[in-house]
């Protein structure tokens, strides 16, 4: 690969463990970046980064957070920023939700977001 570290582009994708956070994993290695794996599950994620490593010949970082915890994205951006990984795109994939009748939604959590 002619591409030297400071030109490669790195993108962060949250919820990478599965669905379409696993498949932009996929796409922007196929794509030539490097990319950044965030999730709760820490084993499905290191499988998919060996696969696009090996298929792409990319480099890879996982990251195995739970982003509904109150400071996790400030960890995830700390831990990258003492690696030297800059940020190039960002999937913001991760997601919460909810079992039961859409009919009769209960709204007792509250939520609190902190940078």
């Amino acid at each position: 690969m002619s591409e030297t570290t400071a030109q490669r582009r790195t993108a962060l994708i949250t919820g990478a463990s599965s669905g379409f956070g696993a498949e932009f994993v996929k796409r922007f290695a196929a794509d030539g970046f490097d990319v950044v794996l965030v999730a709760r599950t820490g084993a499905v994620m290191e499988e998919l980064a060996a696969e696009v490593e090996e298929r792409h010949g990319v480099t890879t970082v996982v990251l195995p957070k739970d982003l509904s915890e109150p400071h996790s994205a400030a960890d995830v951006m700390a831990n990258l920023g003492e690696r030297g990984v800059r940020v190039d795109a960002l999937v913001n994939n991760a997601g919460f939700s909810t079992y039961g009748p859409s009919s009769t939604p209960t709204w007792t959590r509250r939520w609190t977001c902190s940078a």
